[in-house]
């Protein structure tokens, strides 16, 4: 796989290749999230900064010590914007693996949909907020925390995903005749969750489409096709308070590849070319 991009006028190929060897001395920044993943990144070039800015319109190169101007070449905003949203999710990917899990029974999954086709993305989460405050209320005896998605369909409506779990109860049970009366405003549906990694399973979940064959009556999975129907500067997710965020941190890679628990079975590699 090849990506070209245009940094400050210099040409440089991103290029996907086989996983490198890292040493076990090598310091890398790793991610713990949850109890059975963790996130290693790792770059076997090492350099510092390459351009030191002067103004908006000018730049120093460090390695030459020329003085060079900014290019203004046009932005494509699809394409920004849909890098920014990738990283969003892998954000909320690491959010939902650190705080949830499908082994227990005091986490729930519950989509909250409209009977009308509801296109107001300020009304979404003025909605959720009284919501919130309803189910609190129903629900004394819990204690609640949750990861809330928006999320968009083709026609322009608006429906949520919820991730709720009780902090204090090692059962949480919702009717859903009793939540889709406290929601108010269409269907709801309350399941367990799914999967050995709910981060990977929900973040997919999220973004790809199921496009439909009608030839052999059969689905196929779009990956990330559904980014585009987010507006721009959206945020598309929102937390309670006491939702923990996974730290990244530099460690020795030896320290986690030789524990005990540790089992690779993910790798990404690229070379980047001058």
């Amino acid at each position: 796989m090849y990506n070209d991009y245009n940094i400050n006028g210099e040409r440089m190929q991103v290029v996907k290749t086989k996983s490198i060897d890292i040493s076990y001395d090598a310091i890398v920044s790793a991610c713990r999230q949850g109890d059975d993943y963790i996130d290693v990144s790792y770059s076997a070039r090492k350099c510092g900064a390459t351009v030191r800015r002067i103004n908006k319109d000018e730049y120093l190169c460090v390695s030459t010590g020329d003085i060079r101007k900014y290019s203004k070449c046009p932005k494509n905003k699809t394409q920004v914007q849909f890098r920014t949203l990738k990283r969003t999710f892998e954000r909320l990917r690491g959010l939902i693996r650190h705080n949830f899990s499908a082994k227990s029974e005091n986490q729930l999954f519950i989509t909250l949909t409209y009977k009308k086709n509801m296109k107001d993305p300020k009304k979404l989460y003025k909605d959720f907020i009284a919501f919130y405050k309803r189910l609190k209320r129903a629900f004394k005896e819990h204690e609640f925390e949750y990861i809330v998605v928006a999320e968009p369909q083709g026609r322009g409506a608006w429906h949520l995903h919820l991730m709720l779990k009780s902090v204090n109860k090692p059962v949480l049970y919702i009717d859903n005749k009793k939540l889709s009366k406290i929601w108010g405003h269409g269907f709801t549906d309350a399941q367990r969750l799914k999967s050995d990694d709910v981060g990977s399973y929900y973040s997919a979940y999220f973004t790809d489409l199921l496009e439909e064959n009608k030839q052999n009556n059969s689905k196929k999975r779009k990956k990330n096709a559904r980014l585009v129907y987010y507006p721009v500067g959206f945020r598309l997710y929102r937390c309670s308070k006491g939702i923990i965020r996974p730290k990244r941190e530099n460690v020795r890679y030896g320290d986690i590849a030789l524990s005990d628990s540790f089992s690779c079975s993910f790798v990404n590699a690229y070379n980047i070319v001058d």
